[in-house]
C-alpha cells in the first residue's frame, strides 16, 4: 500500500468516527460534494436551529505520542514544480479545522482563519517536516510528491482553538 493510500485510510477512518460521534450528540452531518471538498470543505455540521458550520477534518494519528500537531502548508512539490502550491491551511474556505487525535478520543476544534493567520509564525520557530508521497495513481501513472508541514507544539494549537473536546472516541492502535 503507497503512502498516500494508508494516509487517506486513516482520513476515511478518521471522517467516519467524527461523523459517528457528532451524530451521537444530535447533530446533524452533510457529508458534501466532491466538488465542494475541493475547497477544503468534508462537512456542514448542522446544530438543528442553532447553527451551520462548514468543517475541514484532520486526523493525526502521531500527535499523542510527539505532542506536536502536524499542519500542512505546502503540497505536491515534484521535480517540475519546485514550490508546490499552499496546502489546506491557505486555501480551505471551512469555518473550523477538526483536528481529531483519534488515540486519546481528543478533538480540537479551531477556526481555520486562526490556523492560517498564525501558520507563518510557526513556520519561523517549530521543525518543519517534509513527507514523501509515493505510488498514488493519477492520469493512469505512478506519481510521487511531496508535501511540507510545521510540528507544531500541541499546547500552542490547543491555545488559540475554541474548544478542546476529550470525549470522542478513542482508536487502538
Amino acid at each position: 500500500m503507497s503512502y498516500f493510500e494508508h494516509d487517506k485510510r486513516i482520513g476515511t477512518r478518521g471522517e467516519a468516527s467524527l461523523d459517528k460521534y457528532w451524530r451521537s450528540l444530535g447533530y446533524e452531518v452533510e457529508v458534501v460534494p466532491f466538488e465542494v471538498q475541493h475547497l477544503g470543505i468534508d462537512r456542514i455540521i448542522i446544530n438543528p436551529g442553532v447553527s451551520r458550520q462548514s468543517v475541514e477534518y484532520k486526523t493525526d494519528t502521531r500527535a499523542t505520542d510527539t505532542g506536536n500537531i502536524y499542519l500542512q502548508f505546502r503540497e505536491c512539490i515534484t521535480s517540475e514544480d519546485k514550490s508546490g502550491r499552499p496546502a489546506w491551511v491557505y486555501t480551505s474556505v471551512a469555518q473550523f479545522a477538526h483536528i481529531y487525535l483519534p488515540r486519546e478520543g481528543a478533538i480540537i476544534v479551531v477556526e481555520r482563519v486562526a490556523l492560517s493567520d498564525q501558520i507563518n509564525a510557526w513556520q519561523s520557530k517549530c521543525p518543519i517536516h517534509l513527507e514523501r508521497c509515493d505510488g498514488f495513481l493519477y492520469e493512469g501513472k505512478r506519481s510521487s510528491w511531496e508535501n511540507l508541514g510545521v510540528l507544531v507544539p500541541r499546547g500552542e494549537v490547543e491555545e488559540i482553538a475554541r474548544s478542546v473536546i476529550r470525549t470522542a472516541p478513542k482508536w487502538e492502535t
